[in-house]
This record gives structure tokens, C-alpha cells and sequence, in this order.
């Protein structure tokens, strides 16, 4: 975007350089053109700006803000840290294994030692392919789990429908897990965005630990959807998924060992009711769905 990437002779000639990401440049210079020359303090060492990256450079990880070149004047250290990456351009006809066994060499001749985490080379598409499989692992795992709770919660209840035909059922649950799925991704990436956020107003820049927080602040809130998730299709007509209406207290209220007190609801088109007890204090109190067949249609014709 402004000036230049690092160059070949750079571990030598300019070990200080550095190179900023283009949300750091727009965060900390307010996109002001005029960067490259100045100096800014990294771990207590100057560093000489020689470069923006442009706004469309992505990486797997979107928390780095600044690059550096590793060189022999670089403080040398010990790696006790679980993860710490560095990125390579490779030419043409170079394999990973060989790209790793250099790498391990060029880092032991510049004095950096690994010695809690393994050295380890991978390409840009198989670390996005790893990213996007483990996603989609944790979010069928998720699913798996709801749908193993609404089966254990109502297999004698309301979810449980034994008046329904195969597609019905299909039609039912294809339904509960497609409306769970899009609470856990807008929960995912809600969180991450307000981490993120809330990391930059308060620091001035994203934290290394920002994608951790966001991860544990999205368990509660996918507990959170999926409990409403399971609650609303709970309410929801077995034959058109439209919500129930017309709630009505039937019963004594209070009095649920030896009398019927509960909630019973009606669907708008006339598909069946839903009796929802109070509490579930006996065997007998349990969620009743209900089909009505064509002759209580004219009941709920419209005009």
C-alpha cells in the first residue's frame, strides 16, 4: 500500500525494519501516507517503518500487526510459548517438508531456539482448509448435542410426535436444526466481532488473546441459543412449524399432583393444539400435541 516489503539484504542491512498491516497503519496513523521513515517501539526496540501492506493481504491469523525480518541482530530467546508463526513466500517446486527443514536452519543459525513448540511448515490453503474443517466439526457437534438434549427432554413430550408422517418429521427437525445452526454462527461470529472490537477501543489495537476470549464468550451464548432454540420449537404447530396461539390457563394453577393445571395453545390454521403442563411433577404431566382432523376447519376459515 505505501512503500515496500522486506527485501533479500534487509537481515544485514536494515535488521530494524518493519513492515505494518493495513489496520494497524488506519488504527495508529489514521492512514496518514507519510509513514515510511518513521520509527515506532516493538518490545522495547525501535523499529523503522519501510512499508504498509495493502487492505486485501489476509492471513489465517488477523491479529498480526506488525512484520519484522528475523536476523542475527535480533535478541536471541527461548521459545516457551505454544504457538508463534512466521510466514514464507516459496518458489516454485518446493515442498513442505523441505521448506520446514530449511526453516528449522535458518532459525537456529539466526540463535532462536524452540524448544516448548515443534517447528512446523504448512501452506496458507491447508491451514484455511484445517480452519474451515474444524468449524464445521465444532458446529455438527453442536447440533449433535442439541438435538441429543430435545431428544432426551421430550422423546414422551411434544417433540415427539407419533401422529406424523416421514416427511413431516423431516420437515420438523430439518427445520430445528437449520433455525439452531444460524443462532450458533450469528453467537460465533457476534462475539467475535464484539471482542474485537472492544479490544481496539480499550488498547488502541487487537489482543493476541482476543480470538480465545471470543471463543469462550461464544460457549455461553451458543448454550443460550440453543436452549431458546429448543423452546421455540417446542410452541411451534407439528404440521406447518407456525407459532402457536391463543394461550389459555386451563386446570388449577398450583395444583399439579392429583389435577391437570397447565397451558394449552392452538395452531392459526387449525392443524392440532399443544397442552403444556405447569410442571412436570408426575408421569402424567407431560406435553400432549394434539392433531384435529378436516372437521374442525370451518372453525378457523378466515371471514
Amino acid at each position: 500500500m505505501v512503500g515496500r516489503l522486506p527485501a533479500p539484504g534487509d537481515p544485514e542491512n536494515c535488521y530494524n525494519c518493519a513492515v505494518l498491516s493495513y489496520d494497524f497503519w488506519k488504527l495508529l496513523f489514521k492512514g496518514n501516507r507519510d509513514v515510511v521513515g518513521r520509527t515506532i517501539n516493538i518490545d522495547g526496540q525501535d523499529k523503522v517503518i519501510v512499508g504498509v501492506l495493502p487492505a486485501n493481504f489476509r492471513l489465517p491469523s488477523s491479529s498480526v500487526a506488525v512484520w519484522t525480518v528475523l536476523s542475527q541482530a535480533t535478541p536471541r530467546f527461548s521459545n516457551f510459548m505454544s504457538h508463534i508463526g512466521a510466514v514464507a513466500r516459496m518458489k516454485n517446486g518446493v515442498q513442505t517438508p523441505q521448506l520446514q527443514r530449511d526453516l528449522i536452519d535458518q532459525s537456529e543459525d539466526a540463535g532462536y531456539r524452540f524448544s516448548s513448540a515443534p517447528m512446523r511448515a504448512s501452506s496458507v490453503r491447508e491451514l484455511f482448509r484445517r480452519t474451515l474443517l474444524a468449524y464445521l466439526g465444532f458446529l455438527l457437534l453442536a447440533l449433535a448435542c442439541a438435538v441429543g438434549i430435545a431428544w432426551m427432554l421430550r422423546r414422551d413430550s411434544g417433540f415427539a410426535q407419533p401422529p406424523l408422517s416421514l416427511r413431516e418429521r423431516m420437515r420438523w427437525w430439518g427445520f430445528f436444526l437449520l433455525k439452531s445452526a444460524a443462532l450458533i454462527a450469528a453467537a460465533y461470529f457476534g462475539s467475535w466481532l464484539v471482542i474485537h472490537r472492544l479490544s481496539v477501543a480499550l488498547i488502541g489495537s487487537i489482543d493476541p488473546m482476543a480470538d480465545e476470549i471470543a471463543i469462550w464468550t461464544f460457549l455461553p451464548l451458543a448454550v443460550a441459543a440453543l436452549s431458546w432454540s429448543i423452546l421455540d420449537q417446542q410452541k411451534r404447530c407439528r404440521i406447518c412449524l407456525r407459532r402457536l396461539v391463543m394461550p389459555i390457563d386451563i386446570g388449577r394453577p398450583g395444583s399439579v399432583l392429583l389435577n391437570w393445571a397447565g397451558t394449552e395453545m392452538v395452531c392459526s390454521e387449525g392443524h392440532g393444539t399443544l397442552y403444556l403442563p405447569e410442571s412436570e411433577s408426575n408421569s402424567l404431566e407431560r406435553d400432549r400435541w394434539n392433531n384435529l382432523d378436516q372437521s374442525w376447519e370451518s372453525l378457523f376459515r378466515a371471514g
